[in-house]
């Protein structure tokens, strides 16, 4: 978020214009209650997903390695995810969040990126998306991923 934030003020200060953000970020959860993240730094959401009455991206934070397709909330997510793409936002996974992005099926046929710590096991779980942990980043029109830096 605060990326975002800053993004819209520094340009506008640069630009010699009121610092005002150019964007109107908010963190979403399923239920609209907080989480934790890995690290115990809890997140205080904005809203429940099913909330939002509007969205032009919507970006998918890493989940880690506690990825569970079978879970509830991920097939409300999946499901709503798709509905905002039919609706025409664009989405955009950061890292690992390419697991939730594969699970709508719109990567199908299509090239993405992960981190590559997990490639295997994203390359098993969506035998049908091009894999390209060489790429930092995957373009498919509305569909973007960011993949990690390998070890050096």
């Amino acid at each position: 978020m605060d990326m975002f934030l800053q993004a819209g003020v520094l340009w506008n200060v640069t630009m010699g214009e009121a610092p005002m953000p150019k964007f109107d970020v908010k963190i979403v959860t399923s239920d609209g209650g907080p989480v934790m993240a890995l690290n115990q730094v809890p997140i205080i959401p904005a809203c429940a997903m099913h909330d939002i009455k509007d969205a032009d991206v919507i970006i998918l934070p890493s989940q880690g390695f506690l990825f569970n397709a079978r879970d509830k909330d991920h097939s409300d997510r999946i499901e709503w995810l798709k509905t905002w793409y039919e609706k025409g936002s664009d989405l955009a996974s950061v890292c690992a969040g390419a697991f939730t992005l594969a699970s709508t099926g719109l990567l199908n046929g299509k090239t993405a990126t992960t981190h590559w710590g997990m490639a295997k096991q994203f390359a098993k779980d969506f035998p049908e998306v091009d894999l390209r942990t060489d790429l930092l980043v995957t373009d498919e029109g509305r569909l973007f991923c960011g993949g990690a830096l390998p070890p050096i």
